[in-house]
């Protein structure tokens, strides 16, 4: 899912109209005013306020972009879906494993696509963690921290800059992850996933 700057914005109701006389408008025919939102979401939304003066009116408005596209909207496939496992961490600490793929809900036992990102998450995990924010990138392998690899058939490459939401986390049932990331190839990586399916992996670490 990600929203979407460069294409017209959705949302938010019917610009007010107000006719002011031509000589109140010092910038007659050009926007007064273009303010976007301060708490704007990477790849979930922003919002967009405007008066613009024209023909004798000031036109003010809103409208929310919920749809954001970065390197261009045709770029790469969304992870939407997956499975998820707990694991252990690289200093054998506990995690979780995030296999992402496009499309469909993966069994334990079934083999994945190529094309999917592995998200591990260097801590344990429980219901009360959602919310949390996970560093990709990061000069040390901590508990607020996330490892993330992007595969396809040609291999796994190490993504090492972005940023892991766990939106919702019910061990057993379904969590939601959200993700903004960038590769080292230059492909930016925007979206949400749903991972219903859990698996057994490893329960004891150290």
């Amino acid at each position: 899912m990600g929203a979407r700057a460069d294409a017209p914005a959705r949302g938010a109701g019917t610009p007010e109209r107000s006719t002011l006389p031509r000589e109140n408008h010092e910038s007659y025919g050009r926007p007064l005013r273009a303010v976007l939102d301060r708490d704007i979401r990477r790849g979930r939304s922003a919002r967009l306020e405007w008066e613009i003066a024209f023909g004798g009116t000031l036109e003010t408005g809103e409208a929310v972009a919920d749809v954001w596209c970065e390197g261009g909207c045709g770029s790469p496939i969304p992870f939407s879906s997956g499975r998820a496992e707990p694991t252990c961490g690289p200093a054998d600490g506990p995690a979780w494993r995030f296999e992402l793929v496009p499309e469909g809900f993966p069994s334990c036992d079934a083999e994945l696509l190529s094309e999917r990102l592995i998200v591990t998450i260097l801590d344990e995990l429980g219901p009360d963690d959602a919310g949390r924010l996970f560093e990709v990138g990061g000069v040390s392998f901590g508990p607020d921290t996330a490892v993330v690899q992007r595969c396809d058939d040609f291999g796994c490459i190490e993504l090492d800059i972005g940023e892991i939401e766990l939106v919702f986390f019910e061990p057993g049932e379904v969590a939601i992850l959200f993700y903004a990331l960038d590769a080292p190839t230059g492909e930016v990586y925007v979206g949400e996933a749903e991972v219903p399916v859990f698996c057994d992996g490893v329960r004891e670490c150290g």
